[in-house]
Formats: structure tokens, sequence, C-alpha cells
């Protein structure tokens, strides 16, 4: 089988892209330095842009997020289905992941690997597809983590959490 060069550049290109993503959003990062933390859009009400968010913790306290760049081990993922649509004139890229989660114990919140892509939009589901409300988003750039905090603590069981994102293919392709 024969393929044109006008076929397999584009495929190429694609394949790219989604092995960006994924590492974007999967790869946990080496080491992490204290960093000042960083707000990106959700589907969540945001808080005013006079206040800070989140809320500064109390006075010598820290809070999950700040304390480990690893995952929680009380919150595992068990699949990932993620749909680029990448614009090839501009070096655009938007998408969707949808990542299916057990939570083993109660949970205050879920963390992800982010590097890079902008999170436009968050949402959380029970197993049997009822949306769960959200206190708020955010990224926390010290540790590259997303934060998402329910308005109530996750109990033992299965979500879906979903994101919507946007990025860039052009400049540094980390892990590639």
């Amino acid at each position: 089988m024969v393929f044109s060069v006008h076929c397999v550049w584009p495929a190429i290109t694609l394949a790219v892209v989604a092995a960006s993503v994924l590492v974007y959003f999967f790869y946990p990062p080496v080491c992490s330095t204290p960093e000042p933390q960083g707000q990106h859009g959700s589907s969540v009400a945001q808080a005013p842009p006079s206040s800070v968010w989140p809320p500064p913790a109390a006075p010598g306290s820290r809070r999950p997020w700040e304390l480990d760049y690893r995952l929680p081990d009380n919150i595992r993922p068990s699949s990932y289905n993620i749909v680029l649509h990448p614009d090839l004139t501009t070096g655009q890229f938007t998408g969707v992941v949808t990542v299916e989660i057990e939570v083993t114990s109660t949970a205050g919140h879920l963390l992800l690997n982010l590097d890079g892509p902008v999170v436009a939009n968050t949402r959380l589901f029970t197993d049997l597809g009822e949306r769960v409300g959200l206190q708020g988003t955010f990224e926390y750039e010290a540790n590259q983590f997303w934060v998402v905090l329910p308005e109530t603590p996750l109990q033992p069981g299965d979500y879906r959490l979903e994101l919507r994102f946007r990025g860039s293919m052009r400049g540094d392709i980390v892990g590639l």
C-alpha cells in the first residue's frame, strides 16, 4: 500500500498533538518549587477579581495540593477519553478529556496534572450521571495541578470528570 505525503504529514501532526496533550495532562511532574498559584476559567462561579481564589490558608497551615507533588492515593483514574480538534492553520487546538475516576475514601478535592493547556470548563458527575456541584477550580502552578473543589466531600464511588481545554501546538512540545 502506498501512502501520499499529503496524507502522512497531517497524520503525524495529529499524533504529535495527541501525545502532547496526554503528556500535558497525565505525566507527573519530576519536582517542584513553590510559585504563586494561577487561575483559569471553569464552569463554576469564580471569585470576584478583587479577592484571592482559593482563599488563603490559615497562617502556618498548607493545603493538600501544596504539600506533595504526587497525586493522592485515594483517587484512582480508570480510563481517559480524549478528543482533540487541531487547527493546523493557526497552530491551536481545543479538546475534551473525560476521566473515569474511582474514589476509594472520602475526598475533599481532586487533583490532575496540568502543564500547558488552558482549562475552559470543568464538570464532575456521579456514576449515575448526576452533576456534582463545584465550589471552584484552579491551577496550582507550583506542582502543575488542576485542582477541583467539590461543594461537599466526595464519598467513595465512581465519578466522571470532564475538562474542556485549549492550547497551542507551537513552541516547545513537552515530552516529544
